[in-house]
C-alpha cells in the first residue's frame, strides 16, 4: 500500500499567515540563522529599537540575541553602510517599520520565530486579517470534503462532482493568498517576509515528515515521492489496512513536531499505483479504512484515482483518454 499524506500548503499558510497573527515584529536572527528562501544577508546585532542606529555606529554587541539583529537584505530594509555611515529603517513589506522598544523581550517564548528569521507575535496579542480569512476558507473546505464522502454524494455522482469543484475552488483561493503576499511588483500590499516564511516553513515540515518516515525502525517505509506539501510513503508487503495504521502513526508523530495549527493528514491509501512524473500519477484509491474487508485487510472495490494524466485532461482527444485508462487499469489489475 502507498499512503498519500498531505500537510497542505494551507497548513503553511496558516502558519505563516495564521495562528501567529498577521503582525511581524521584525527579522530577528543573525545571517547564519536566516538560511533558506530569501534568507541571505548580513545581520548586525544591536539593542532594541535603536538597532539600526547602533549598527550604523559600528556596535556589534549582544550578538545572537533573539530579535536583536537587523536584516542586511535589500528587500527587508538593508543597512546602507558607507563612508558617511548612512542607514535606512527596516522594512516590513512595503512599509518602513521599527518594532517598539522591548518587543522581543516581551514576546520571548510566546511567539513564533521562523527558520528564515521572521518573528510573529502570538494570536493573543493581535490576530491578523489573513489568518481570520484563511481559517474560515479552510474550515468551509473541510465541511465540503466531508459532504463529498457522505452517503448522499455517493448516491448522486453529479452532486459529488459539484462538491469537488467547490472544494477545489476554496483550495485555490487559499493558495493564491501566498501569491498575493509575494507579488512585490504587481501586488497592492506585498509582504515578502511572510511569503518567505510560508515557503520555508512548508519545506521544513516536509523534510521532517520525510526524515520521520525513513528512520522509524518499525514502519520499514520508503518515501517514493515528495512535492511541495505532500509525500507518498511505500510500505511494501503490507495490506491497505496496515498501511492506514502506519499512516496514522506517521501523522501523529509529524504533527506533534510542527508548529500549531499545521498538521499532516492521511488523505488516502493506494493499493497499487503508477507514478509517471511529478504531479502525474494514478492508483487504486481507498479513502477510508472502513472500506477494507476483514480479515484480509484489502478493499474489494477501490476507485481509480488519476492526477495529471491524459485520462482526465481536457486538451486530449477522447481516444487518447480511453486507451490510457485501459492501459492504467491493466497495469493495476
Amino acid at each position: 500500500g502507498v499512503g498519500l499524506l498531505h500537510g497542505g500548503a494551507h497548513g503553511a499558510h496558516r502558519q505563516g499567515a495564521g495562528r501567529t497573527s498577521g503582525t511581524v515584529a521584525s527579522p530577528a536572527t543573525q545571517a547564519s540563522d536566516a538560511s533558506g528562501v530569501g534568507g541571505s544577508g548580513q545581520g548586525l546585532s544591536a539593542d532594541g529599537a535603536g538597532a539600526a542606529a547602533a549598527a550604523a555606529a559600528g556596535s556589534t554587541s549582544n550578538r545572537g540575541q533573539v530579535g536583536q539583529a537587523v536584516h542586511g537584505m535589500a528587500a527587508s530594509g538593508a543597512l546602507l553602510l558607507s563612508g558617511a555611515r548612512r542607514f535606512t529603517r527596516p522594512r516590513l513589506g512595503p512599509f518602513l517599520y521599527t518594532p517598539p522598544p522591548g518587543s522581543f523581550r516581551r514576546f520571548r517564548g510566546r511567539g513564533f520565530l521562523s527558520s528564515n528569521g521572521v518573528f510573529f507575535v502570538p494570536r493573543s496579542e493581535r490576530e491578523g486579517i489573513l489568518p481570520c480569512m484563511l481559517r474560515e476558507i479552510l474550515a468551509t473546505r473541510v465541511m465540503v470534503k466531508k459532504a463529498m464522502k457522505g452517503p448522499v454524494a455517493r448516491r448522486f455522482p453529479e452532486l459529488k462532482r459539484v462538491l469537488n469543484a467547490r472544494q477545489f475552488a476554496l483550495k485555490m483561493l487559499s493558495n493564491v493568498t501566498y501569491g498575493y503576499t509575494a507579488a512585490s511588483f504587481s501586488g497592492r500590499m506585498p509582504c515578502i517576509e511572510l511569503a518567505d516564511t510560508i515557503v520555508q516553513t512548508a519545506r521544513d515540515s516536509l523534510d521532517r515528515a520525510i526524515y520521520t518516515a525513513r528512520t522509524h525502525p518499525e514502519w520499514r517505509a520508503r518515501v517514493v515521492y515528495g512535492d511541495t506539501d505532500s509525500l507518498f510513503v511505500a510500505v511494501d508487503g503490507r495490506s491497505p489496512l496496515q498501511a492506514f495504521a502506519i499512516g496514522r502513526q506517521l501523522v501523529d508523530v509529524t504533527t506533534s513536531q510542527n508548529p500549531a495549527p499545521m498538521e499532516l493528514k492521511l488523505e488516502k491509501v493506494y493499493d497499487g499505483s503508477v507514478t509517471v512524473t511529478k504531479k502525474r500519477y494514478a492508483g487504486r484509491m481507498i479513502e477510508d479504512e472502513s472500506e477494507c474487508d476483514l480479515p484480509s485487510g484489502h478493499c474489494s472495490r477501490p476507485v481509480l484515482d488519476v492526477k495529471g494524466l491524459e485520462i482526465i485532461r481536457r486538451d486530449q482527444c477522447g481516444l487518447t483518454a480511453r486507451v490510457m485508462r485501459l492501459v492504467v487499469e491493466e497495469l493495476l489489475r
